[in-house]
């Protein structure tokens, strides 16, 4: 499973187990939690706010 060095996030690791529940392999469900956190830091970076754990966003349509 996923383990940081701070710990291991829950939500993460929920979301590389269900990858894996579907066929795809560990490596693979690794990288796509990987991504998805990459992007997380790079859109909190870009947005220049601080990390809120219960925010959503709000999508125009």
């Amino acid at each position: 499973m996923i383990s940081i060095k701070l710990g291991v996030n829950q939500k993460e690791q929920k979301r590389e187990l269900r990858i894996v529940n579907k066929g795809k392999s560990k490596k693979v469900a690794l990288i796509a939690v990987a991504n998805k956190l990459i992007k997380q830091c790079f859109a909190i970076a870009k947005s220049g706010r601080a990390y809120d754990e219960t925010y959503v966003s709000v999508l125009l349509k």
